[in-house]
């Protein structure tokens, strides 16, 4: 099965869009509904395909990378600290890839690391 391609709203929309929720207030009950109904949905492993392939191969602009980094680099202080204490719970160990001998956090050295390390013979 395949989705309908629609062409991003234009600028002039998204204004209008933006005008009419200016103001706007949503009500507890609503936040509550929203918030369980988006949580915990599941994809299928039909859907996770199609969007595996849909982005296979996409590159990002050099404008599009530039403003990822900027908004990156732009987290405050307060949200370092959250993200330093959300790993810190999430009680991630440092482990060493024994190819390279290099020591890191769990998850990214498992992508970069261990089989896939760029040193394995």
């Amino acid at each position: 099965m395949t989705g309908v391609h629609r062409e991003p709203p234009s600028e002039k929309t998204r204004d209008k869009i933006r005008a009419f929720q200016l103001g706007r207030v949503t009500s507890e009950m609503t936040k509550i509904k929203l918030r369980n109904k988006l949580t915990g949905q599941k994809r299928t492993q039909e859907a996770k395909d199609n969007n595996s392939r849909a982005q296979t191969g996409k590159k990002l602009s050099v404008e599009t990378r530039n403003k990822m980094s900027i908004a990156k680099k732009n987290t405050s202080e307060i949200t370092r600290a959250k993200i330093r204490e959300s790993i810190k719970k999430r009680g991630q160990k440092s482990v060493m890839c024994p190819h390279c001998n290099k020591e890191g956090k769990v998850m990214p050295m498992h992508r970069w690391h261990f089989d896939n390390c760029k040193l394995k013979n």
